[in-house]
């Protein structure tokens, strides 16, 4: 079943900067995890160190 719009009007534009927002938080949340993969490769790379002890 086919959904038809009702109007004609278009959906609202979005702002202008709206894009550059979204690659900054997505940047951010990359960020971050990259540097929890390094800790904790880095965390099990001293535990292995230390247990070879």
């Amino acid at each position: 079943m086919q959904r038809h719009r009702t109007t004609s009007d278009p959906p609202p534009r979005r702002p202008d900067g709206s894009w550059l927002v979204g690659m900054m938080i997505g940047t951010a949340i990359m960020t971050m995890a990259t540097q929890a993969m390094v800790l904790g490769a880095g965390a099990a790379i001293s535990d292995a160190a230390l247990k070879g002890r």
